[in-house]
């Protein structure tokens, strides 16, 4: 779906792992880590 441009794939990383620190999550394992933590250093989520 991200490759044909149907959802924003940098969003739906974002809002899953920001979905699981708010529930509680400390520790967070996924295969788009190294695009997480480009989001992070960016300044998109905190």
């Amino acid at each position: 779906a991200a490759a044909n441009g149907w959802i924003n794939e940098e969003k739906i990383i974002c809002e899953m792992a920001v979905g699981a620190y708010r529930a509680g999550a400390q520790l967070y394992i996924t295969y788009f880590a190294k695009e997480l933590a480009s989001c992070m250093d960016r300044g998109i989520i905190g």
